[in-house]
């Protein structure tokens, strides 16, 4: 009972942990309104340069997720990940997982890692608001408790 009370929370601080989304917007500047006479040089040019203009290592993002808690159950969790832009709206890339749990609430207490590569998709609805897929091959690579040696 404990058991599935723990992994229901170490899958429920997983969904909720801590997000890094790695772009910069640069503000837009604010012009003087008071004018009464508007010329066309003074009507600001779009600073998003368009993506055919891109070059390949404009087009590319970085990103991912971090997790950390720590106490009798501990879970370490990281997930970079690389997007490249193929349209204005669609972009795509790979990234990694690693994820070390451990519970000591039981004794003898157990622990693993969870890692592996994983494929993504992201469709951007609006600003903001988007479609994302992804693909993970994870492997539990070392569970270690004294019950399964």
């Amino acid at each position: 009972m404990i058991l599935k009370i723990n992994m229901k929370i170490f899958f429920l601080l997983y969904i909720i942990s801590f997000s890094a989304y790695c772009q910069f917007h640069k503000p837009k500047e604010k012009k003087d309104t008071t004018q009464t006479v508007i010329k066309k040089e003074d009507i600001p040019k779009e600073e998003k340069k368009s993506l055919q203009k891109m070059s390949f290592f404009e087009r590319i993002y970085f990103g991912g997720n971090a997790s950390l808690f720590l106490g009798n159950i501990t879970l370490i969790s990281v997930s970079p990940l690389i997007g490249y832009r193929l349209t204005e709206r669609l972009s795509f890339g790979p990234g990694l997982i690693y994820s070390y749990y451990r519970n000591t609430n039981f004794s003898p207490s157990y622990s693993y890692h969870l890692y592996g590569p994983r494929l993504f998709a992201r469709y951007d609805i609006i600003y903001n608001i988007y479609g994302y897929a992804e693909y993970e091959y994870l492997t539990n690579g070392h569970m270690r408790s004294p019950h399964l040696t």
